[in-house]
């Protein structure tokens, strides 16, 4: 029922004008200024169908609306993923897919308010950026807090095949 709604709304030729016309501009401006006039643009249509059911008529229930689907009980159903395929698709108004968020994903963004992806063998090997929850339902790629410099690594790296503990201790 809700993402049927979604569905109806988001295939309206209406939204899908505009929505192509946001692409555009993606391509001409800075994407993540885009995004936040699409992020706008999409919470005046899900606002009021959120709230006819039972959820909070803001931005705050558009992001309840969305975790309610993460249980694995119900994001496994094959129903919920061919809509919540139709529904990527129709916000995505004919432009090149970038991002696909799984349940692990939404689960550790929902919970932690950030996600890191699982360790794999290519360098580097340590992500210096994450993605992180900046707003409701709105993720970017930030630095990550803790990490040493380029310049600081490799200093600590000399310290430490040179014996200066000092230097390393400080770095």
């Amino acid at each position: 029922a809700l993402q049927d709604e979604l569905i109806e709304a988001y295939g309206a030729a209406e939204v899908q004008r505009r929505l192509r016309e946001l692409n555009a501009k993606a391509v001409v401006r800075k994407a993540f200024d885009t995004a936040s006039e699409r992020e706008l643009y999409l919470l005046e249509l899900q606002r009021p169908i959120v709230a006819r059911h039972g959820f909070g008529g803001s931005a705050k229930g558009v992001g309840d609306a969305m975790v309610a689907f993460i249980p694995e009980e119900i994001s496994k159903n094959s129903r919920v993923i061919k809509r919540n395929h139709q529904m990527e698709s129709l916000l995505r108004a004919d432009a090149q897919l970038r991002d696909s968020w799984g349940i692990a994903q939404q689960t550790s963004l929902r919970d932690v308010g950030y996600w890191r992806s699982p360790p794999c063998q290519r360098h580097p090997l340590v992500e210096r950026e994450e993605n992180r929850l900046i707003e409701n339902c709105v993720v970017a790629r930030v630095p990550r807090a803790g990490l040493l410099s380029t310049a600081d690594t490799e200093a600590l790296i000399v310290a430490c095949r040179g014996g200066d503990v000092a230097t390393a201790s400080r770095l």
